[in-house]
């Protein structure tokens, strides 16, 4: 029965999304609307590699951010004490 349930929730939310539509008429059926899948899949595929692009380049911003603070220190730290 679990089944049943969750195929019939699948088929509903796909339709529910363009994914898969109903034909009436004199042979009612039911249409897997590919162009729309490859659509919507490769515009989410971009979105991911731009997300994720976006997060790589701030990432590497606060990498170098943090290492020109720790220069300076770095250089104090073993710099020779002249002091008398």
């Amino acid at each position: 029965m679990r089944t049943v349930l969750v195929i019939v929730a699948l088929v509903l939310i796909l339709g529910l999304i363009g994914w898969i539509t109903f034909g009436t008429g004199d042979r009612p059926s039911m249409r897997l609307e590919t162009d729309r899948v490859r659509h919507d899949t490769h515009e989410a595929v971009e979105r991911g590699k731009d997300a994720i692009d976006g997060a790589r380049g701030s990432l590497r911003e606060e990498l170098r951010d943090e290492e020109r603070e720790e220069v300076p220190r770095k250089r104090q730290e073993f710099a020779p004490d002249d002091r008398p």
